[in-house]
C-alpha cells in the first residue's frame, strides 16, 4: 500500500450505536446515539482542526454512514471545503466488521482515486479496522481494538515503506 502522493491514513471506528439488543432491524440499519451522535461531532471538529481529507471511505452500515458524514460537516463548517464522500456499498463495502482486511488492500490498489488523495479518511467497524491497521503497519500499530469515535493516524516512514501508527486517539483523549 505505497502511493507517490498519499501522505496520511485516518481510521475512524464509528460513534456509538444503539445496542444490538434493544434495536429492532438488521444490524446495518442501526443509527448513533444522541451520545454517539456528540462524541462523533466533538471528535470531528478536533481533527478538523489537525487534518483535512481529500476524501472520506465509508461502510454502507448507517452507523459509520452517519459518522462519515457528521466527520465531513465538520470540514465544510471548519474549511469551507466540501469533502467528496464515496460509501462502499453491498458486497463491495470491504469496512463491514467482519470482512477480511486483505480485501481493504486490493481495494485500495486497485482504486487510483484514493492513492490520488493526499489525506484519506476511512470510516469502519471492529474488528476490521484494528485488522487493517496491523496489516499495512506490518504489525507495528499497537491499536487493540478502536474506541468508538476512536482515530488512527497512518503515515509511511518514507515513500514506498510501509506505514507507521503516528496517533491514536480514543474520545476521552479529546475531552
Amino acid at each position: 500500500m505505497s502511493s507517490q502522493r498519499l501522505q496520511k491514513i485516518l481510521f475512524m471506528r464509528h460513534g456509538i450505536a444503539v445496542d444490538r439488543d434493544e434495536f429492532v432491524g438488521k444490524d446495518e440499519k442501526r443509527p448513533l446515539t444522541d451520545k454517539g451522535i456528540k462524541k462523533v461531532a466533538m471528535v470531528a471538529r478536533k481533527m478538523a482542526d489537525l487534518f483535512v481529507p481529500d476524501m472520506i471511505v465509508s461502510s454502507d452500515f448507517l452507523r459509520a454512514r452517519e459518522t462519515a458524514t457528521i466527520c465531513r460537516d465538520a470540514m465544510l463548517s471548519e474549511h469551507g471545503d466540501l469533502v467528496p464522500l464515496r460509501v462502499l456499498k453491498g458486497k463491495n463495502n470491504i469496512l463491514r466488521p467482519e470482512s477480511d482486511p486483505q480485501e481493504w488492500l486490493a481495494f485500495f490498489g486497485a482504486e487510483p482515486r484514493l492513492q490520488m488523495a493526499s489525506t484519506l479518511l476511512v470510516v469502519g467497524h471492529e474488528p476490521n479496522l484494528s485488522a487493517v491497521v496491523q496489516l499495512v503497519t506490518k504489525g507495528q500499530g499497537k491499536i487493540t481494538k478502536f474506541k468508538k469515535s476512536g482515530l488512527a493516524v497512518l503515515e509511511p516512514e518514507a515513500p514506498g515503506s510501509h506505514w507507521h501508527l503516528k496517533a491514536y486517539w480514543a474520545p476521552r483523549d479529546w475531552s
